[in-house]
C-alpha cells in the first residue's frame, strides 16, 4: 500500500469519524487537527494511568466529558495572545 492511500485511509477510517464524533460545543473548543491530536496525547496518559492500552472511543468520551469542558476556547486564547501582542507582551511597562 502506497503512503497516500495509508494516509487516505487513516483520515477517512480514523481522523474524520472520531472527530465527527465530538459534540457540537465542545468542538468548537479547538480546531479538528488539534482536537485529534489531544485526543492522541490522552489516549497515551490515560493508557499509562490504567496499565493497559485504552482505546480511542474510551480516550474520546473521557476527553469530551473531562477535559474539554474546561478548557477555554481557541479563539479566546488566540484573542488573548494577539491582545498581548499589541501591547507589547504581558510584562510590566516602564512607567
Amino acid at each position: 500500500m502506497s503512503e497516500q492511500v495509508a494516509a487516505a485511509r487513516s483520515m477517512a477510517e480514523v481522523y474524520e469519524p472520531l472527530v465527527a464524533q465530538v459534540p457540537d460545543g465542545p468542538r468548537g473548543r479547538l480546531d479538528a487537527p488539534e482536537l485529534f491530536h489531544e485526543l492522541l496525547e490522552h489516549r497515551w496518559y490515560l493508557s499509562e494511568a490504567q496499565g493497559r492500552e485504552v482505546t480511542n472511543s474510551e480516550a474520546l468520551a473521557s476527553l469530551v466529558n473531562a477535559v474539554l469542558p474546561f478548557r477555554p476556547e481557541e479563539r479566546t486564547i488566540l484573542a488573548m495572545a494577539g491582545d498581548e501582542g499589541a501591547t507589547g507582551g504581558s510584562g510590566p511597562r516602564p512607567g
